[in-house]
């Protein structure tokens, strides 16, 4: 339809709303009918939304329209106080309604999603509504953007049951401890016959457990009743609705399901065993699959083995798709593995020789994968010395389906993959947790990169309303097993939010809170949780999207320029770098962290926020990234008023400020830029840490610092970033964690590998945030093997050629006891009182992991002093 006809078709609607108000036959109900483009308000978060939303006649636009978010507004009266019921027009999927109900002391009404579309129409809810005007508004902050809605119908009820009538135990994912339910609200009435309505309550194999009946009288408006919601004992439930004992359709009336967890006290534990369930002779079995040449056998010291052909895979990956066609193919070899049943727990053990320089991925693939197949590996030799034996690597998954390859990647040339046996066990049972001596000891985290994508490396179940509980207990299962005390989930990071918020709106939904999820799991596993932020903060960015740059809240580089768009001037980068003092910037970042800690403050689980401090994917709200950035009108007015200096600001049309800004502070005030800098990061901190300990004075505001290029000065290298570890560190309630080492052979070259083994050995690296009298903490993180969905694909070991592609990102330990180098370390030369250890991949660590980690959780908390004589 053309545009031109909307206003015309949008009179014809409202002139047969009011028609359908005239007394008339009884058959005659007011329906007042909108089209989605017909809104007088909106906010939405792209400008050039308004006219594909008009051209397309749907608020997701046309079929290539993606992604249109923000909200509309639509005014419209009704004739008579009573019962309305809304409608979407075509679909309500993902999207959030609030209507104001009028003067009768009522808060806004909101709505998330429909019932389901229908015959063209996805019916909301039902509201009570004063009579004369109102405003609806409809909205989607989601990154996908608003569905393919029409508008929206709202239509008088006439008394009808199902329509006069609405239920809500607030937003949110509905997940509460046992005794803890809210109560569910129900509003009927007003319709002028008397009513009784029947709730049922449901578990979840759909035996009824409850059945409350409410009264309403026969009055002239519609008033709430409150019932408490069955709450005694953990489960999922299931509330439906009637009237008179008799259930309405759910496409009538929504049903509600809440879920209640057991905190009190914990689990029995089951008993465990181990039952093997296949072993492979690697040695006499040739491989089921295999590619980039044959495998051969081989004998050494070491004992006899089975090695993969010789060529890498990032080197082939890397190259160009035409250079490929010329290349060898990667090297890597695979087996099946039989007697696997889906969602059990299994662990996979290998023996491998440790002879000689090796890198190699071990990973685990699937007919029905997630985000990434479960990827453990090898890193020998080099700085490693061999230790001639036969060793053993172990993986614990959960398999989505029966059918299994273990698969063994050669990542660099000449570096070949190798194997002699593979034992794997079905785990019967509860993973037995690691026994220490202290009940409070040290703390030991494992940390979760990725948002929802430990959901893969659990093996998530398809039903998305298990998934979430099901990888949740094993996380804590598995961590517990391991040895970790403290869960690290990243909540906000990248494209991904783990928990409903008011100020990541591009990536958290209404109805998810897997932070709940992981905080009460923790409570019922006795386990504590760190909840990580590094939030791309794309709703600073919606502001300014049409403005010229350079953009008002952006970091402006010394040449003058920001980040927000690539060279070609069209593909927006996300996250930019904004700048961490203006104030917009500010406010919302500690509003954000600050309605982190004041929804979750009530959960004994939690211990403080982590703030991630990195240079991959850095929205810079807590750094200047390097000394090339902060050359803005902002800042640098800012700095002059501050610090008295005399640096030139320019006129605005002078394109030329920038760089001559730069020159100035480098050869007046160098020091004095980047003291005051560092600085105005801390008085950032102070206030993120002050806001937090409102929402609980315990709670402590935690900043893990990851390698900082360049990397061979790293306390430079920070503080001309704004970041100056003493200074952080002595700031009441705030503890710096040292992340600045990393393992894992991801680059072939010596010089990369001897960069990160420096992290580690250099002393002043590892005292780099040491603060007298305060404990110091760690965390090691993986450089994964990063095989994309071109090395291995699934049709190549027998899989349906429709099986997902996916990446691998396997994490390659060094061999045997050597793994235990980086927390042995840091705990000799720091009395460390917090270690830690993750990625986004296997970040469980090896077996000897836990011998270690049952003496360090028993050292107790006091300080110690390293002896004069133990130097080496």
């Amino acid at each position: 339809m053309k545009a031109s006809l909307r206003p015309a078709l949008h009179l014809l609607t409202t002139v047969l709303a009011l028609a359908l108000c005239i007394p008339g036959p009884a058959h005659a109900v007011w329906t007042l009918v909108r089209d989605a483009a017909s809104f007088e308000t909106s906010g939405l978060t792209d400008p050039g939304a308004l006219r594909k939303i008009r051209d397309a006649g749907t608020l997701g636009g046309a079929p290539g329209d993606w992604g249109i978010t923000g909200w509309v507004g639509y005014e419209f009266e009704v004739p008579a106080s009573g019962w309305y019921e809304l409608l979407a027009r075509a679909t309500a999927a993902g999207m959030e309604f609030r209507i104001d109900p009028g003067a009768d002391g009522q808060s806004d009404v909101s709505f998330y999603e429909g019932a389901g579309p229908r015959d063209g129409e996805d019916r909301v809810g039902s509201v009570w509504l004063t009579a004369g005007r109102h405003q609806l508004r409809m909205q989607r902050y989601y990154w996908t953007g608003f569905p393919r809605n029409e508008g929206f119908i709202l239509r008088a009820a006439r008394g009808e049951p199902a329509k006069s009538m609405s239920a809500s135990i607030g937003r949110g994912a509905r997940l509460y401890r046992v005794g803890e339910c809210p109560a569910l609200e129900l509003r009927s009435g007003g319709s002028g016959i008397d009513t009784k309505l029947t709730v049922w309550t449901r578990d979840r194999s759909g035996s009824v457990r409850r059945v409350d009946s409410v009264r309403y009288p026969a009055a002239d408006v519609a008033s709430v009743r409150k019932i408490a919601l069955f709450c005694e004992e953990e489960g999922s439930f299931r509330l439906t609705f009637g009237r008179n004992d008799r259930a309405f359709s759910p496409t009538e009336v929504k049903s509600i399901d809440y879920e209640v967890v057991d905190t009190r006290t914990p689990p029995a534990e089951s008993a465990f065993s181990k039952t093997l369930v296949d072993e492979i002779d690697v040695i006499s079995r040739p491989p089921d699959y295999v590619s980039g040449g044959s495998t051969r056998i081989v004998r050494t010291a070491a004992g006899t083995y089975r090695e993969s052909g010789d060529t890498g895979f990032t080197r082939y990956q890397r190259a160009p798709t035409f250079a490929r066609k010329i290349l060898a193919e990667p090297s890597w070899f695979a087996y099946r593995l039989d007697g696997i049943l889906a969602q059990r727990p299994y662990l996979v053990e290998v023996d491998y020789p440790d002879d000689q320089l090796r890198t190699f991925g071990i990973a685990l693939r699937e007919s029905a994968p997630l985000s990434y197949p479960v990827a453990g590996g090898v890193d020998s030799g080099g700085e490693f010395a061999p230790s001639m034996r036969t060793l053993t690597h172990s993986l614990l998954y959960w398999p989505r389906a029966p059918a299994t390859r273990l698969t063994f990647l050669n990542a660099h040339d000449g570096r070949r993959a190798a194997a002699s046996r593979i034992r794997v066990y079905r785990l019967d049972g509860t993973l037995p947790p690691l026994e220490t001596r202290q009940s409070r000891g040290r703390s030991f985290l494992n940390w979760y990169e990725e948002g929802t994508n430990f959901l893969s490396m659990y093996g998530a179940p398809d039903d998305p309303t298990s998934a979430p509980r099901v990888a949740a207990q094993r996380w804590a299962e598995a961590a517990r097993y391991a040895g970790a005390n403290v869960l690290a989930p990243t909540v906000s990071v990248y494209g991904m939010a783990l928990y409903p918020s008011h100020f990541n709106l591009a990536f958290s939904r209404p109805d998810f809170d897997y932070l709940r999820r992981i905080l009460l799991t923790a409570e019922k596993s006795r386990l504590q949780v760190l909840p990580e932020l590094h939030a791309r903060a794309d709703e600073l960015a919606w502001p300014y999207v049409q403005h010229p740059d350079p953009k008002p809240n952006l970091l402006v580089s010394k040449d003058g320029k920001t980040n927000f768009y690539q060279a070609d001037g069209k593909s927006r980068v996300y996250p930019p770098l904004y700048n961490p003092l203006h104030p917009a910037n500010q406010d919302w970042y500690v509003g954000m962290i600050g309605e982190l800690a004041d929804r979750y403050a009530d959960s004994p689980a939690l211990i403080g926020i982590n703030l991630r401090l990195m240079q991959w994917a850095n929205p810079a709200l807590n750094n200047f990234h390097s000394l090339d950035w902060g050359y803005d009108d902002y800042t640098i007015g800012l700095f002059k008023q501050e610090a008295g200096s005399a640096v030139p600001l320019g006129g605005i049309d002078d394109g030329d400020r920038f760089n001559r800004r730069y020159r100035w502070l480098m050869a007046n005030a160098r020091a004095q830029w980047i003291e005051w800098r560092c600085r105005k990061i801390a008085q950032l901190y102070a206030r993120i840490s002050e806001r937090i300990r409102r929402a609980r004075p315990d709670l402590l505001l935690y900043s893990s610092v990851f390698q900082w290029e360049p990397s061979d000065t790293p306390r430079e290298a920070l503080r001309d970033a704004g970041l100056d570890p003493a200074m952080l560190g002595r700031i009441p309630g705030v503890r710096m964690i040292n992340a600045l080492h990393a393992y894992g052979r991801s680059e072939a070259s010596p010089l990369v590998t001897q960069k990160l083994r420096d992290q580690l050995l250099d002393p002043d690296n590892l005292s780099l945030f040491a603060v007298a009298g305060e404990p110091a903490s760690f965390l090691a993180s993986a450089k994964y093997l990063e095989a994309t969905d071109a090395i291995a694909p699934a049709a190549s070991m027998g899989f349906a050629a429709a099986t997902p592609a996916t990446w691998t990102s396997a994490v390659a330990n060094p061999a045997g006891r050597q793994a235990l180098e980086r927390f042995a370390v840091e705990l000799a030369q720091t009395d460390a009182q917090m270690l830690g250890d993750g990625g986004n991949a296997y970040s469980l660590g090896q077996p000897v992991l836990r011998e270690f980690l049952a003496e360090f959780r028993s050292l107790p908390p006091e300080p110690f002093s390293p002896r004069r004589d133990a130097r080496d």
